[in-house]
This record gives structure tokens, sequence and C-alpha cells, in this order.
């Protein structure tokens, strides 16, 4: 019996390669039919939305940046967005390098006069350090005595503080940024959910608690615990960790850094994968172009990069493409509210006076963190008037307590009768 098995192959590359139309400019790609075959719900619904299934695929519709990511998925199982931000940034250092160089030669004749009074205002302050720094000296090598205190010496004003660290270059080098989850769709080392601690105080009153049924008594669920949202929390599992402060460093430097990596153009990419994915039935693809979408939202969250106009783009795209119910259309709308103030201006504006169903979701929220923060409101008053009543109480039991000392003091004084022992 022959070793070789003569089983029909099931590999994707067994059957040629159909043929796709891409683009508004009709460009052609090629794809395995098998890789569409194991996906039995996109395959279906590709049969009955092209009439040419089996000699060729009709994406006309969609761009070709969003077929790219969806061919690279479908063989690889994940897509990676175009990093271009690096080459922007290259280009703009070298026009600058280049300006700077040209201002240089160009201003070095004429800025001979203003040269000359900043090399003499810059002598003037090296001669005045160096007499400050021949002063201290002096006075630190002299013995404190109080011959040392003569008229001249306290007239004389004191040494200057010692001078504070200079600032930060950028914001990015402080410690300022919120944490935030890696390419690896880590998320913030937060508790699993964000209700399982409770800071309601038992005894509470009913109004001023947190209410567990209605939704709009309740803060706005941080995007990484949206609906349909599944990042992996690799640094949850981490929190026990006995360094805590090397370990909030890190995730510090990782989240500057990961925000760094993340631009606002990966927004409407995603969108844009997760309506094809959408439309066609594409499970998978759907829930990992939404993660990438929270992943990039989450880095974004806290930064002051510009979002425009890709975020406009991504919600008009999903609301166009989309149902009622859909967890893109929560997401987008939920990191608008979460950041409404920061995003408010021009075209923001103009995406609210269209109207719609964004605008519906939008308010929703808007009316709940409104609630939210009316609630907490109260919530200080409450604790604020529960404190001066704890002071009063602690001060009327301290008096207690030292009229109770005094008594015990003067006992023996009172009347009782002393012991003495002889040995």
């Amino acid at each position: 019996m022959s070793s070789d098995s003569k089983t029909q192959s099931k590999s994707i590359f067994a059957k040629p390669p159909v043929k796709i139309t891409v683009g508004s400019d009709a460009r052609v790609y090629y794809v395995h039919r098998g890789t569409l075959e194991v996906h039995p719900a996109f395959d279906a619904r590709l049969k009955a939305s092209t009439e040419e299934y089996e000699d060729a695929i009709d994406w006309s519709a969609f761009d070709e940046q969003t077929i790219n990511c969806v061919l690279s998925f479908l063989y690889t199982g994940a897509y990676q967005a175009p990093q271009a931000t690096s080459v922007v940034v290259e280009v703009v250092e070298e026009d600058e390098a280049d300006e700077a160089d040209a201002a240089d030669a160009g201003e070095e004749a004429p800025a001979q006069d203003g040269e000359e009074e900043e090399e003499e205002e810059e002598q003037e302050v090296v001669a005045d350090e160096e007499v400050e720094a021949e002063e201290e000296d002096a006075d630190a090598e002299a013995p404190a005595s109080p011959v040392a205190k003569s008229p001249s010496h306290a007239s004389w004003p004191p040494s200057p503080p010692s001078r504070s660290p200079p600032p930060p270059e950028s914001l990015q080098s402080q410690a300022s940024w919120p944490n935030s989850p890696s390419p690896m769709f880590r998320v913030p080392a937060r508790s699993p959910s964000p209700d399982a601690e409770s800071s309601i105080a038992p005894d509470s009153p009913p109004s001023q608690g947190l209410s567990d049924c209605d939704l709009n008594d309740r803060p706005l669920t941080p995007l990484e615990y949206c609906d349909g949202v599944t990042l992996i929390t690799e640094h949850v599992s981490g929190q026990n960790v006995p360094d805590h402060e090397r370990q909030g460093q890190d995730q510090e430097e990782e989240s500057e850094q990961e925000a760094e990596g993340h631009s606002a153009a990966e927004i409407y990419l995603h969108a844009k994968v997760y309506s094809f994915a959408r439309q066609l039935d594409f499970e998978k693809l759907k829930q990992f172009a939404l993660n990438r979408l929270a992943q990039v939202l989450v880095a974004l969250e806290q930064t002051d990069k510009v979002l425009f106009p890709y975020l406009v783009d991504a919600i008009r795209l999903v609301y166009k493409t989309t149902g009622i119910v859909d967890d893109a259309r929560n997401l987008l709308s939920q990191f608008v509210a979460l950041r409404y103030t920061t995003l408010i201006g021009e075209n923001l504006d103009e995406l609210i006076t269209e109207g719609g169903e964004f605008v519906v979701d939008l308010s929703h929220k808007l009316a709940r963190k409104l609630t939210t923060f009316s609630m907490a409101f109260k919530r200080v008053e409450y604790l604020t008037h529960k404190n001066e009543e704890l002071k009063t109480e602690s001060a009327e039991k301290d008096k207690e307590l030292k009229a109770l000392r005094d008594e015990v003091r003067r006992g023996p004084a009172q009347g009782f009768p002393t012991f003495t022992y002889q040995i």
C-alpha cells in the first residue's frame, strides 16, 4: 500500500483564486476561494449578494485599504494598520532642520549686533554667578561663631535656595498619562468589573446611593468594558506584584509609548473594516475590528491629538451601515460622551446639526453623565454633613474622657483611704 494519501486535499490552495473588483476605479485583486469557504456565514452572504460569485466578486463599494485589511485577516487571522505617522514625523523633522540651516546661513551677517549684546549679557550673568559662588564658599568655610554676625553680614542677603528641577520638555515626559492597552490588546490595570467595588457606605440614605436597577443613575462604562469589547486583561492578572511602584512606572512608560504609537486615522480604518464585516456577516473579523477600535480609542482617550475628521467620518459610516443596536455605535457614542468637553468644536457641531440616531444616543449618555454628576454633588454634601456630625460627637467624647481622667486623678484627695505598707 502506498504511503501517499489518496484523499482529497482540503488546502485553501487546491482551488484557483477568484477575482475581486475593488474600489471605484475597479482595481483587480485575487483571493483563494478556500479562505472564504472556511467562514460559512460570510461565504453564504457573498453568494447571495454577488450574481457572478463563481467568476468574480464585486467589492467596488469598499476602498482598497479596507480590502487589504480583509484579505490579510483571511490569510493570517489579523491585520495591521499602516504606520504612516513615523514617516510624516521624519519628513517634518527633515524640513525643520533644512529651514533652521537656511535661517542660520541667511541671518548670520545682519545679526552681529544682536549677538554682541547677547554675549555681553551672558558674560555679566556668568560674572555675577561666579561672585555669588565665591561668597557662598567663603560663608561655608567660615566657622559658625558670634563674631561672624557683624552688621555687614546681617545686611547681606541669604544664599539663594536650591533650584527646582527643570520642567519636562514635553507632555510625554510627564508621568501623567493614563494606563492604556498595548498593541496586543492589553487593558489598564483596573478591577475586572467597574462595579465590583462600591464606594457607597452601608448607612447611606437610599436617595444618595447608586441604584442597581436604573442605568441612568450609574456612571458611564469605561470603553474597555463596553458591550462586545473583549480586550485581553494581561495587566489585571498582575495586580498582586509585590513591587507596586516599579510596576506603576512601567505601566506609565508603556502607556506613553502606546498612545504615541496610535494615530487618529486608525479610528476610521477600523470603522471601515467593522462596517464591511457587519454588512457581510463576517463575525470573526467584526469582533477583531471592534477590539482594535476600542484599543485605539482607549489609547487616545486622554491625549491631546487631533481626532478630526477621522472620528466624525467613522461615526457617520458606522451609523449609516449598522442597525439600531450595535456595539460599534455604543462604543463611538460612549467615547464622544466621555470626552465631550474636549471634542466640542466646529467638526462635532457639524455632525450634531445633522441629527439622526447618533445625536439621540449621545444625548442619552450626556443626560446620564449629568445625572451622575448631580448625584455626586449630593453625595459630597451628605458626606460633609456626616463628617461635621462625627467631629462634634468626637469633641464631646474627648470632653467626657478628660473629665473622667481628672476625676481619677482627684480620687485620693476626696476621702479615699490611703494604704501604707511596711516591710
